[in-house]
């Protein structure tokens, strides 16, 4: 009986070994690669520097009414510009390059961004009040850290055709809190 048990299972070994070499992997991809550069130049409306109260202003640019909004950071006027690609593609690299980068001081801060309210039918006496991210304020860094990001997904366009949808969201405004400085681009190259 101690004998069968090792030939029993090299045998086993052996066939199964067997099994697994006359399985051939042929499969070869003759996957077509092309590549599309598509260039295109956004103008930014002129900046708007508002009195919001007596501690903060508001920055916006005119034509302009999408903001970053995160609570008790900076409010920052943001533009979106989306972009409709074939369904499926791969690799979407998307750069920013702006242009024409002015710098301007401010006395006050930019107002914080307002915490959200819950949405109920029922009303209710809600006070949120907003305090605003220290860490932030008093920074010497850039805010936002970037003139830009964008976001790629898949859906439907309008035609009710599958589309790949890249969003960019351009921060044409940015803020370095503790210098009270404003650096602004009237373009970019996307």
């Amino acid at each position: 009986m101690k004998k069968i048990y090792p030939l029993l299972l090299v045998g086993v070994l052996v066939l199964s070994g067997l099994g697994a070499s006359a399985i051939s992997n042929d499969v070869t991809y003759d996957a077509k690669t092309e590549e599309k550069f598509d260039v295109s130049t956004i103008s930014f409306s002129p900046l708007i520097i508002e009195e919001h109260d007596s501690d903060y202003v508001e920055a916006r640019l005119m034509d302009v009414s999408t903001y970053l909004m995160n609570p008790g950071k900076p409010m920052m006027p943001k533009v979106v510009k989306t972009v409709e690609l074939a369904f499926g593609v791969r690799n979407v690299k998307v750069d920013v390059i702006p242009k024409t980068v002015k710098e301007y001081e401010i006395t006050k801060e930019i107002r914080p961004a307002p915490a959200p309210v819950p949405l109920t039918e029922e009303k209710y006496n809600v006070v949120v009040k907003s305090e605003t991210d220290v860490e932030v304020y008093t920074s010497r860094e850039l805010f936002p850290s970037t003139w830009y990001r964008y976001d790629i997904g898949c859906g439907l366009n309008a035609a009710n055709e599958r589309v790949t949808h890249v969003a960019i969201h351009l921060f044409p405004v940015r803020y370095i809190p503790a210098e009270g400085k404003l650096y602004v681009a009237e373009s970019a190259d996307i």
